[in-house]
């Protein structure tokens, strides 16, 4: 995968200039198109090809593999010793800070779960009262940005591997990864974890972003450790009851107590038609297309995963997915029910026409 080179590293440039030379067919070419020569811990460059060039180089015997500078996506402290960023066009997207500074929070939050220092009387809206801390609390931060808003390029997660590396990092986190696997040969991740595991390195990748179901996970490489978000032994239930007494069990983390009964809407009866939406769209309960005056001080029946009612004032709402496996917070009172049970209650509301309902705090079952 690409040895780290012996001796004189000022050498390992001309060599990859060489090698494009010998492909390109011009000196000025050559040295127009080499971007990054990965030169402190293993031996590779990244430049810009045709497709024809590119094959040329593939085909050479010193060369291992070629792959295109593809894009990998993030998968969801203050003990920093060292950070640098690394962008390979020198562009940045707006919003984004030309700094190794974190600017939506995922490096922070996965830093913290690494590194994090105790934090007594730590809870989810009251829920798991006690000690939150990272792994290992006493751990220093060096910190190699390679993502931004739109992508992790490739060959910055390359260029960040060599320098890591070279640095004497004692273990590299990465919660970086493609949407699927790569031969390992193309995969960037799985080049940089090899030389780090044979510097003495441990590389602890995410798994993915999918799962639970089969073949999901995207970093594969048996050098590395891929590690998972597992389950645990209990549900947060947050029940729906009718007016007539009947109780629906839901799932979510509700942290709100209405105290009342309310009125109930579905989705489906009232679109916001001033904005063009019919009950086939409102059904859903999309951003604005809900009718507000329909829907304030209303708890709303949606068939989907909610996004508008707040806007349009609801003081709660009801989602009709077969969604068992995890539990929500929402900013309003929200529970899932089963697509059985959500049936039940839509039949309910259209036998009685107006009725009231009860969403109460959840509570959790061990």
């Amino acid at each position: 995968m690409g040895d780290s080179p012996k001796g004189d590293l000022s050498t390992t440039s001309s060599t990859h200039t060489s090698i494009l030379q010998e492909a390109l067919g011009s000196n000025r070419r050559a040295s127009e198109s080499l971007m990054y020569s990965y030169k402190r811990s293993f031996n590779g460059f990244v430049a810009k090809l045709t497709e024809e060039e590119k094959n040329r180089i593939a085909n050479m015997d010193a060369v291992v593999s070629v792959f295109p500078n593809g894009r990998k996506e993030l998968h969801t402290t203050r003990k920093i010793i060292g950070a640098k960023y690394y962008r390979i066009n020198g562009e940045f997207p707006p919003g984004d800070i030309q700094s190794p500074r974190d600017t939506q929070g995922h490096g922070s939050h996965t830093t913290s779960i690494a590194a994090g220092r105790s934090v007594s009387n730590a809870s989810l809206y009251g829920l798991g009262s006690g000690i939150a801390r990272g792994e290992v609390p006493s751990a220093r931060i060096a910190v190699y940005k390679i993502c931004w808003s739109d992508s992790c390029y490739d060959a910055d997660i390359l260029s960040a591997f060599d320098d890591a590396i070279a640095d004497g990092v004692d273990i590299i986190s990465l919660s970086v990864g493609g949407s699927s696997p790569y031969q390992y040969f193309e995969d960037s991740i799985a080049i940089g974890a090899f030389h780090s595991m044979k510097n003495g390195i441990l590389t602890s990748n995410s798994a993915g972003n999918s799962g639970p179901d089969p073949q999901t996970v995207t970093n594969l490489s048996p050098w590395s450790l891929s590690v998972a978000a597992s389950t645990i032994d209990r549900r947060f239930v947050t029940d729906v009851q009718l007016g007539n007494g009947e109780v629906y069990e839901g799932v979510s983390i509700n942290t709100f107590d209405l105290e009342d009964q309310y009125p109930l809407v579905y989705g489906g009866d009232v679109p916001n038609t001033e904005a063009g939406y019919n009950g086939s769209e409102s059904r859903y309960c999309e951003e604005n297309s809900l009718d507000k005056s329909k829907v304030r001080g209303k708890i709303v029946l949606c068939d989907w995963t909610y996004n508008g009612t707040i806007i349009a004032g609801a003081v709660g709402a009801i989602m009709q997915d077969d969604f068992n496996d995890a539990a929500f917070s929402f900013p309003i009172s929200s529970t899932y029910l089963s697509t059985n049970d959500g049936t039940e209650v839509y039949n309910y509301l259209y036998k009685i026409r107006y009725i009231y309902i009860y969403i109460p705090k959840y509570f959790l079952i061990l």
